[in-house]
């Protein structure tokens, strides 16, 4: 993460939060961030697999 996405974290925050809301949100942040580098070096889920696993929760 750069200091450029953490104040754009810290930006979209209410002028009053706590500490809990900040952990959230950087926590969210990074695990998009993560999600997009585990695409670009195609460590991701085939979509076929996902729908397939999504229809498989259903009854």
């Amino acid at each position: 993460m750069t200091k450029e996405a953490l104040a754009k974290v810290v930006d979209k925050l209410p002028d009053e939060f706590d500490l809990g809301e900040l952990m959230e949100s950087l926590i969210v942040m990074a695990k998009i961030e993560n999600g997009g580098h585990q695409l670009k070096v195609a460590n991701g889920v085939p979509l076929e697999e996902v729908v397939n696993k999504i229809k498989s929760w259903s009854v």
